[in-house]
């Protein structure tokens, strides 16, 4: 993956995700979280999820045994968001550019971005 897409560095993503996110995101995470939640998906991926934000709703309304895969196409970004979780959440991460994935279009039941 090119270096030129990483520009959220050194402390940034912390700013970001104790300031700027929860100011954008929280009350748009909670409507689609509700939305996503709201069917039998048992497969999820989370695109450009950024330090976490609705990435950590999320799996805190999933069925325990459903799993998430957290991609980012920024490794500090996803760097901030694994601290959000712990072992044994069936959570994965990766990076990934939303516009050249590397899955095939039936590994996930549901997509979120």
């Amino acid at each position: 993956m090119s270096d030129r897409f990483a520009g959220f560095t050194g402390d940034i993503p912390h700013y970001y995700d104790a300031g700027l996110g929860p100011n954008i995101f929280v009350d748009f995470a909670d409507r689609l979280v509700s939305a996503a939640c709201d069917g039998p998906a048992s497969n999820f991926i989370e695109l450009a999820a950024g330090t976490g934000i609705v990435s950590r709703k999320l799996r805190d309304r999933m069925h325990p045994d459903a799993s998430l895969l957290v991609t980012d196409l920024n490794a500090p970004m996803l760097e901030v968001a694994k601290q959000k979780f712990s072992e044994g959440e069936n959570i994965d991460f990766a990076l990934a550019n939303a516009m050249d994935l590397a899955f095939d279009g039936t590994e996930f039941d549901l997509m979120v971005c």
